[in-house]
């Protein structure tokens, strides 16, 4: 596999989210959205973990998605989010009930998240941050293009992604 390939792949991912969005299926382009970080953060994990971590999680999104951002979050929070949202289908995770990352809402389209923010802090029961489904998505497409960049000549990254991408169904691209 080389490079490119995985320039592919990863663009195919994007243009997955980019359709659900587009469609209006908001909380599938999220999911996805958390999906692919899990994807890139395994593809450039230590290379002493055999699975992704949390840590992996929140050291890419340290890294590539959040510099330059305009998001309002931690990486943490991300991490957290992606928790509630894939496992529970909430704002809600285990993180954020133990008060180490905030709860995430999101606003899209015509709604504005600096609105959303202020009525979850007149609400004032929550540790929660409103942030912009377009800036996540804006984010994690930059925050790809970067890590691709960096990664374009790691056999370690090229060969991982080997494995991954060649048993994933439909998904094989050659070059």
């Amino acid at each position: 596999m080389s490079s490119s390939t995985l320039e592919t792949q990863a663009q195919y991912l994007i243009s997955s989210i980019e359709l659900c969005f587009k469609n209006q299926f908001i909380t599938p382009s999220l999911m996805l959205t958390y999906a692919t970080i899990d994807i890139m953060a395994w593809l450039d994990r230590d290379k002493n973990h055999q699975d992704v971590q949390p840590s992996d999680f929140i050291r890419w999104v340290e890294t590539y998605l959040l510099p330059n951002s305009q998001l309002s979050c931690t990486a943490i929070d991300l991490y957290a989010a992606r928790c509630s949202l894939i496992h529970s289908y909430s704002a809600e995770s285990r993180l954020s009930r133990e008060g180490r990352a905030s709860e995430i809402f999101y606003a899209w389209g015509t709604a504005d998240e600096q609105e959303l923010q202020k009525l979850i802090d007149l609400e004032g029961s929550r540790d929660a941050k409103a942030i912009q489904v377009e800036k996540l998505l804006a984010a994690l497409k930059q925050g790809v293009e970067q890590f691709i960049a960096n990664v374009r000549h790691s056999q370690m990254v090229i060969d991982r992604a080997e494995r991954f991408f060649a048993h994933m169904p439909g998904l094989k691209v050659e070059a």
